[in-house]
């Protein structure tokens, strides 16, 4: 059952050039997108603002709207500094989820 037994979300962050990569692991719901906030907001607040977080959201097994609410968090807050969120390598599952919601141009897909 996606939640339950706590937080089952893991990130690991690299860089490369002006390029962040968050890669998610897990299931990014009501009990977990507090730690996606917690990885992305410093990133989106660094000085200078990078110009892509790339999101390997490939190995997640489960997304809600709690998920999809810190996806757009972050994409708005780095959009407001110039910056992008790209989603690389979504699941079916992921690309149902962003079809359905209509948010396809929002939260950009590659991969």
């Amino acid at each position: 059952m996606p939640g339950s037994g706590g937080p089952a979300l893991t990130t690991e962050t690299s860089r490369a050039g002006q390029e962040v990569h968050v890669a998610l692991r897990g299931e990014l719901d009501l009990a977990t997108a507090r730690v996606l906030h917690a990885c992305l907001a410093p990133i989106v607040q660094e000085q200078p603002a990078p110009a892509r977080v790339v999101l390997d959201v490939s190995a997640l097994s489960f997304v809600d709207a709690s998920g999809i609410s810190a996806l757009l968090t972050a994409q708005r807050g780095l959009a407001a500094r110039g910056g992008q969120v790209v989603l690389r390598k979504p699941s079916r599952l992921v690309r149902r989820v962003l079809k359905v919601l209509d948010l396809e141009q929002s939260l950009p897909v590659e991969g």
